[in-house]
Parts: structure tokens; C-alpha cells; sequence
């Protein structure tokens, strides 16, 4: 699951201080108005229903895996993806799975999420032995003229890392220290 907010709506909606309300009342009160926790029933609560649903666009996962498992092959299979496409992505078996892991969600992504271990930001941290996962790069994207391109049934991959800091500027790296 992704949370994505619009900042300007969240303060004009004055969330954060209708949770910081909730948490107060719990402080206040002699028995418990909620369970589970002290950070989610109060955020629940002052959201109440004021969200959208967005689309699986908004959330391209398993970037930081390093497996693609064999159901994620299978759904590949059903997108036309051969043992011969699959092949010239350099995918290798491993056990009942394949590496590196391959997402074609990323060619229409609104949103990259790097679950798993390998993320871009902790390059230093991967085995050497680990095969970056590949990412099918969008049409609109720097990344499809950056680091190592692959072409399968007609689409064009590059490393997800690679992806992402295609789309990192220059301030945002500093300000993280990446650069």
C-alpha cells in the first residue's frame, strides 16, 4: 500500500492538526477510545473517507527485489513474454524463480516503489552477486538513454536504479546525501 498526499489540501483540511486533536483526546481520557496503536486510529479518524483510491499506476512495486517469483512470470507470460524475451533481458533461473525481477508496470508508473533490499539510494549495501531488477523505461523518461538498455517484445529496459536517479534532481541528492 502507497500513501500519497497533496500538501497544500492536507493543510488546508488542517489534518495533521485533527490527528494531533485525536491524540490528545486519547491522552485525556481515563480508559481507551481506541486500539491498536496510538498513530493509526487517530490518522484514520481524521481522514475519515476523505481519500481517492488511485490506480495500480500509482504503485509499480518490487523494484528492490531481486526475484521475479512465479506467479509475477506468469503474469509476464500473459503480457506475451516468451522464454526468448525473457532470455534477452539475461534473466537466469534461479530454483522456481527468475533474476533478475522484471516490471513492466513501470512504463505507465506514476509512482516507483522500491520494496525489497536493492534500494538505489543503498547501492553500496547489494551483493555483488545481486542482478539489478529491470524496468520497463517510459517513452517519456531520461532513463531510456541512461546506463545498460535491453529490448524485449518491443519494449526497451534499463535497470530500475537507474530509473530513479534519472528522475532524482541534482538538490534532492544533495539534500540526501547521494551525491
Amino acid at each position: 500500500v502507497v500513501f500519497v498526499v497533496d500538501v497544500a489540501r492536507w493543510r488546508g483540511m488542517k489534518l495533521t492538526e485533527e490527528i494531533e486533536r485525536w491524540m490528545e483526546a486519547y491522552k485525556r481520557s481515563k480508559k481507551d477510545i481506541y486500539k491498536y496503536g496510538m498513530s493509526q486510529p487517530p490518522w484514520l479518524l481524521a481522514v475519515r473517507g476523505r481519500y481517492r483510491r488511485l490506480g495500480a499506476e500509482w504503485n509499480c512495486r518490487g523494484l528492490g527485489r531481486e526475484f521475479l517469483d512465479p506467479k509475477e512470470l506468469a503474469q509476464l507470460k500473459a503480457l506475451g513474454f516468451d522464454k526468448s524475451s525473457l532470455k534477452s533481458l539475461g534473466t537466469k533461473p534461479a530454483g522456481a524463480r527468475l533474476k533478475p525481477y522484471v516490471a513492466s508496470c513501470s512504463s505507465g508508473a506514476e509512482l516507483l516503489h522500491f520494496n525489497g533490499g536493492m534500494k538505489p539510494w543503498r547501492r553500496e549495501k547489494w551483493d555483488k552477486r545481486q542482478l539489478p531488477a529491470l524496468c520497463a523505461a517510459p517513452q517519456r523518461s531520461k532513463a531510456a538513454y541512461a546506463g545498460r538498455m535491453v529490448q524485449a517484445k518491443g519494449t526497451n529496459f534499463t535497470e530500475c536504479a537507474g530509473l530513479w536517479w534519472s528522475y532524482l534532481s541534482q538538490a534532492a541528492a544533495r539534500s540526501l546525501d547521494l551525491r
